[in-house]
């Protein structure tokens, strides 16, 4: 390697080169290395050149990274490594190239022998834009181009210029000139919002619920082509609407948004390819929302027993177009709506849930217009009508739709209030339950769905449920800005859970703010493993670990999530499979586990300390807190109230406001806080190694008590029924204190054998209190009195691992052992243990007949049955007895299916109906033939019989069987079995018996 001064300008004969006073060359053979330059871990954000760096840099700000860069050859493996484990660039051969989660992903192709500009403009905690500029040509052959952080581990420093490839083969030779690292602030991000609004008819009404919609849309900021110099993003809005509603009728704020009428279906079609498919200049896909709304007709198709939708482009079936689902489909996998991971369909239409399609009994989509990346809103279930109203009511307007909804609706009769999707937005801060000054999909549509569905019951007595499919985790797709100084509320990655239930959550040390470390869930009898997923690489050894020494945190549960973290590296996986859905690397080792509340995950990290805010859905970084000195942050956070509370290694006690981070108030300890504080009876309690209990007004942090112990408190306490229970270390015992007074009253103490580092858990149902201590005892004891203990069970040694305890009377905890364990909380007995192999000092966490717990080497590990899948069908439907006399029955014969895999009672029905059902605008309702109740075991069917006589006024009959649709069923579009036409072609008094014909 060597580094020149001004006279190592690097010239070639044939080529037009840049010439700089500085220049830096990298030539490495085929089995070693070499750096342009690094900086290594002792030099992270130190001053310039106090210690030797050549720069420093702080990472908490946006700043650009600039140089040029020339390869004499093709045979090249090289690096620009950019902060350790999050900013990665290479060339193998002359491609530009960049990684993220191991995948690979080109930029461009460089020409040999040339020099070329690379800028880098860094956006922190997301990734970072792109500039390639050819200085032979004078022009950008790359401009802008997004790429995320990367996620992988590098045992590398962490930042670099030049080859550390090592291997056969990892080698190359490269030049860089002029480089330089500044802060800007230039709007480097541009945000698109493309809203492509279609209104028809319901009945033979022009409905307005797609000029509610733009008009409320465009109150908000991200709607109104504007720029936020704020956070530095350029949001640009692009509407179109389609209506049957004439030009001079619109409103008048929706006239500059009009494109046309909807009676050309070709033209429509077309829209959705162009328009709603483009990606402006400067905008790129991956920030480009886009919006379907349509308002009208839906239809179902007659050629299948299953029956896919249509949208009516017109009051009446003929002589008006249909677009079917499948023309739909074709055109929104047209350009850049094919690979894009933001956008919305918005059906407001009958029978709408058809346009969403289901998961199957194999997890898998059985698609008709959904995929990843994609969220569809249905104003109705697959079986049901959408409602509207040509009415106006007290200050509302008429010809609106029930889902889509109302800013504030008053009757003739009472205030309704806000309903549907514009009732959502209007709600603003009230329902951004993640506090990012967004409201995004999700948040919107359980308002929006709540609404609707008690509103037409209240007001027809009928039945519409909105439904949403989701192929974006949490369907977290931004929609309005009501907060023009938030950062962009980043979309949720592609894909989610397959499940439509939403699982019980462990969000934080000892499972709430009081931190009994209870549950009210069923907890799993057998030790068998659902699944195991090893996070951290097995070779992994960054910070010197080795394996079996990897700082792992205690794992969180939420919104369908699994939280834990490795070494400086922070995860999210999907609850029901274990896979990872996002990384996110600290700048130093994280020192505690997280907790989670309103869509914010926070932990702490090393000196110097550090507490993170990363949006749970996507892992993005929404803030940090940097400690006013160089400790570390030691103790689990706790989160209640909007407020975060946490402790650290130099005895300082923070709490901060957890939407922006900024302190609130500090308190000053004896020592070291690694206790995890509970919160209760607007009170903050923790522990410390100056042997103190610590009890301090949640809002101003006046101390309102102090308790000695004279040892070091480690333990976390439990708050329950006004008492404060918390464990002591060099004078072993469990105490119980006076958690609601004035004084620190002691209630009763226990000695215990060992030193307590565990942390106390309370049954809050049944009373009783659970500790361990260091030498594997556990001790069972009454609430208000422990002599003597219920119980005792010595198991293996224990530390830190605190008990989780389930409704059904059980207590999991992990041991130095490498195992698990899980105890009869009435005898003590040991139920059932695993053996993981490696040291567990992580608690578990329970949901749903599940524990999850991590382990120090480095992965996670799910213990209970398969999560449920909820799926019923009907799976077959014939007829017989076509040739008897007219008196006679037919008998029809059915078969219906249990496809999930949980025992399933639940009622099936047969019906009749003599016209085409499902199709605009009457809708006809088909009537009751019979009705019963099966039960089947997982994977069982049953086929039935019923004698049916039809009616004498009617020839021509479709039938229909129908299997209620349960809680959380899997996949609803398959709960109907339709047979049409059963056309009885003799007369009732012909006696030549009857003859059928099925069409």
């Amino acid at each position: 390697m060597k580094k020149g001064g001004s006279n190592a300008v690097v010239e070639f004969s044939t080529l037009e080169t840049y010439s700089s006073p500085y220049s830096l060359h990298v030539n490495s053979s085929s089995q070693n290395s070499g750096f342009a330059f690094a900086i290594g871990p002792s030099d992270w954000m130190s001053p310039p050149l106090s210690n030797g760096s050549l720069c420093s840099i702080d990472y908490s700000k946006k700043y650009v990274i600039e140089f040029y860069f020339c390869i004499p050859g093709t045979n090249n493996n090289l690096l620009n490594v950019f902060r350790n484990q999050h900013i990665i660039t290479g060339i193998q051969g002359a491609t530009l190239y960049w990684e993220m989660g191991g995948s690979r992903y080109n930029i461009t192709t460089l020409e040999e022998n040339r020099w070329y500009r690379i800028t880098y403009w860094v956006v922190p905690g997301t990734g970072f834009y792109i500039d390639v500029y050819d200085t032979v040509n004078k022009k950008y052959v790359v401009e802008d181009q997004f790429c995320r952080f990367h996620g992988g581990t590098f045992n590398r420093p962490p930042f670099v210029v030049g080859d550390i490839e090592d291997g056969v083969e990892q080698y190359g030779e490269a030049y860089w000139d002029d480089f330089k690292i500044y802060f800007h602030s230039k709007p480097r991000v541009n945000i698109d919002f493309r809203l492509l609004a279609i209104e028809g008819y319901f009945g033979n009404v022009s409905m307005k619920s797609a000029e509610h919609l733009i008009m409320n849309l465009t109150k908000f900021f991200n709607w109104q082509n504007r720029t936020s110099n704020y956070i530095g993003v350029n949001f640009y809005s692009h509407i179109h609407l389609f209506s049957a509603v004439p030009y001079n009728s619109l409103y008048e704020d929706a006239k500059r948004f009009y494109n046309g009428g909807i009676s050309d279906k070709s033209r429509i079609l077309n829209e959705i390819r162009s328009f709603l498919g483009a990606t402006s200049p400067g905008c790129s896909n991956t920030f480009t929302i886009r919006i379907f709304y349509y308002c009208g007709h839906s239809g179902l198709n007659s050629s299948s027993s299953y029956k896919f939708p249509y949208i009516l482009l017109g009051k009446d079936v003929n002589p008006d177009p249909k677009i079917s689902s499948e023309e739909l489909k074709r055109a929104f996998n047209h350009g850049d709506l094919s690979s894009s991971n933001c956008t919305l369909l918005i059906f407001d239409s009958c029978y709408s849930e058809r346009y969403i399609g289901a998961f199957d009994s194999h997890h898998n989509y059985q698609e008709n217009l959904l995929r990843k990346g994609r969220v569809i809103l249905s104003a109705c279930k697959y079986n049901q009508k959408a409602y509207g109203t040509s009415e106006t009511w007290g200050n509302s307007p008429g010809n609106w739709t029930y889902f889509t909804g109302h800013t504030d609706l008053y009757t003739n009769y009472k205030h309704i209030g806000p309903i549907g999707i514009i009732g959502a937005i209007n709600q603003k801060s009230r329902f951004d339950f993640n506090k990012d000054g967004w409201l995004h999909i999700g948040e919107i549509f359980d308002f929006a769905r709540k609404t609707t569905k008690n509103f037409v019951k209240y007001w027809s007595t009928k039945k519409q449920e909105p439904t949403m499919g989701s192929g974006v985790r949490a369907a977290k797709i931004p929609f309005v800005m009501y907060n023009p100084k938030a950062n962009f509320a980043w979309n949720g990655p592609p894909g989610d859970s397959p499940s439509r239930q939403n699982y019980d959550s462990w969000s934080q040390h000892g499972n709430y703010a009081f931190q009994t470390g209870f549950s009210n869930v069923i907890g799993p009898v057998n030790n068998t493993p659902l699944y195991y997923r090893q996070i951290t690489s097995v070779n992994d050894t960054s910070y010197g670990a080795p394996l079996y020494t990897i700082q792992c945190s205690s794992v969180r549960i939420t919104d369908n999530m699994v939280f834990f973290s490795a070494n400086s590296t922070f995860y999210g996986l999907d609850l029901i499979t274990g896979e990872k859905i996002w990384e996110f690397t600290a700048n130093n080792s994280i020192s505690t586990s997280a907790a989670i509340y309103n869509g914010t995950v926070f932990f702490g990290v090393g000196s110097p300390g550090k507490l993170y805010a990363l949006d749970e859905i996507t892992g993005m970084l929404r803030w940090t807190y940097d400690l006013p000195t160089s400790a570390t942050v030691t103790s689990p956070p706790t989160v209640a109230d909007d407020k975060i509370f946490f402790g650290t290694s130099d005895g300082y006690f923070y709490v901060l406001n957890q939407t922006t981070g900024t302190q609130i108030w500090n308190f000053s300890a004896g020592g070291k806080i690694q206790s995890s504080p509970a919160v209760a009876y607007n009170r903050v309690f923790f522990g410390s190694y100056d042997g103190a209990i610590y009890a301090l007004e949640e809002d101003t942090g006046t101390l309102i008590w102090e308790y000695q112990t004279f040892s070091p408190v480690i333990s976390s306490p439990a708050i329950h029924n006004g008492m404060l229970f918390i464990g002591t270390y060099d004078l072993p015992r469990v105490l119980a204190l006076n958690a609601t007074g004035n004084t620190p009253d002691l209630i009763w103490e226990y000695q215990t054998v060992a030193p307590v580092t565990s942390s106390p858990s309370v049954d809050t149902v049944k009373g009783l209190v659970v500790v361990a201590d260091e030498n594997g005892n556990i001790y069972c004891f009454k609430e208000m009195s422990p002599n003597p203990p219920l119980w005792t069970e010595l198991i293996d040694p224990i530390n830190m691992s605190s008990p989780a305890i389930s409704n059904n009377s059980l207590i999991y905890i992990g041991s130095l052992d490498g195992k698990i364990y899980c105890l009869n909380e009435t005898t003590g007995q040991v139920v059932w243990s695993y053996l993981i192999g490696n040291s567990v000092v992580a608690s578990p966490a329970l949901t749903d007949d599940h524990v999850i717990i991590s382990s120090t080497d480095g992965a996670v590990y799910c213990f209970g049955i398969p999560f449920p899948v909820y799926d019923v069908t009907a799976v077959s439907l014939t007829v017989s007895g076509l040739n008897a006399p007219w008196d006679q029955p037919l008998h029809l014969t059915y078969t219906v299916a249990n496809n999930g895999n949980r025992l399933e009672t639940f009622n099936v029905t047969l019906y009749y109906f003599t016209h085409e059902i499902w199709t605009p605008p009457s809708y006809l309702q088909p009537t009751l033939i019979y009705s019963t109740t099966v039960t089947l075991l997982p994977g069982e069917n049953i086929t039935l019989t019923y004698d049916w006589y039809p009616p004498r006024l009617h020839r021509t009959f479709s039938i229909l069987l129908e299997t209620q649709e349960l809680e959380y069923e899997l996949y609803p579009l398959d709960n109907i079995f339709v047979l049409k036409y059963l056309r009885l072609l003799s007369v009732p008094n012909g006696g030549a018996g009857r003859n059928a014909l099925f069409l």
